[in-house]
């Protein structure tokens, strides 16, 4: 583990290449084994959230079109 982010925790993963020129495509068939584990293991990656509330502001949307 490298370290926690605000919501995650990065890892690294090395991986040996015998030929150092096919590393695009070796990093993205990794990336996507990775990516194909995590789903059938059932893992989610979530996405950060935020609310941002600000007193006195108009709403957005169908309720600011109402008089």
């Amino acid at each position: 583990m490298l370290a926690y982010g605000d919501s995650s925790i990065n890892y690294a993963l090395r991986f040996w290449m015998e030929d150092p020129l096919s590393n695009l495509s070796i990093s993205s068939a990794v990336n996507a084994a990775v990516w194909r584990a995590f789903q059938e293991h059932g893992i989610e990656i979530p996405f950060p959230q935020r609310v941002v509330h600000s007193p006195g502001a108009r709403p957005l949307g169908p309720q600011a079109e109402k008089p």
